[in-house]
């Protein structure tokens, strides 16, 4: 039985050291700044014009949804 358990306790990985946490953390900054250089990023002027589009549909779809409101407010209010 003895030899089992030591047989056991053999095949388990060792636990690496912990790192501290502020290392961790600067290893982790590192990562996400060398991904970050591997990005293909778009143009700031087609940024700028997409975030006009999605600004204007935003206004429109919130005026539709508000006129949507209005018009069941004013239809439950003629039942009350």
């Amino acid at each position: 039985m003895a030899e089992l358990e030591k047989a056991n306790v053999e095949k388990q990985p060792k636990k690496a050291a912990k790192k501290p946490k502020a290392e961790k953390k600067a290893s982790f900054l590192k990562g996400v700044k060398i991904e970050a250089k591997k990005v293909t990023w778009y143009p700031k002027s087609a940024t700028l014009k997409n975030t006009i589009w999605v600004i204007i549909a935003l206004v429109i779809l919130a005026a539709i949804i508000g006129v949507v409101d209005l018009g069941f407010a004013k239809l439950l209010g003629l039942f009350a």
